[in-house]
């Protein structure tokens, strides 16, 4: 369903709306007080993450010949493995520090302005497919 979604819509509105989906389940999550609340959040992340996946690997896709695929690919996959290994961590020592409804709200923040970001600063790809005429700049292939 996402990638029809993106599909349909575009990329660029997909991740940057994934990442405002993110950061409003942040923010709830920051303010819940039920676990209906801290539920309702997971659900709104989560719609977001997959928007947000769908959209920036179908774009990268669009960016990338056959040959380089992988290679337009693979740093995407490991920016989102490293912010799985490494967020919690640093979340974890944020929330020593100023608590956990502190953290939430800052990261919910932080995802906020990069979905200004993404809004303001990402080129739209759909209908561009795979490029034909080698790879884009800086695949080192």
């Amino acid at each position: 369903p996402a990638a029809a979604l993106v599909e349909s819509l575009g990329r660029r509105p997909l991740v940057a709306g994934g990442l405002l989906m993110i950061a409003s389940g942040y923010g709830v999550t920051a303010f819940a007080d039920s676990t209906l609340d801290l539920a309702g959040a997971r659900a709104l992340t989560g719609l977001g993450v997959a928007g947000l996946v769908t959209g920036s690997s179908m774009a990268a896709a669009d960016l990338s010949t056959p040959l380089s695929r992988a290679a337009t690919q693979a740093p995407l996959g490991a920016s989102f493995n490293a912010g799985t290994i490494m967020g919690p961590a640093i979340g974890g020592g944020l929330a020593a520090l100023v608590g956990p409804s502190a953290t939430f709200a800052a990261v919910g923040g932080f995802v906020a302005l990069d979905a200004i970001f993404a809004r303001v600063m990402l080129s739209e790809t759909r209908g561009l497919g795979s490029l034909e005429d080698g790879p884009p700049p800086d695949t080192n292939i």
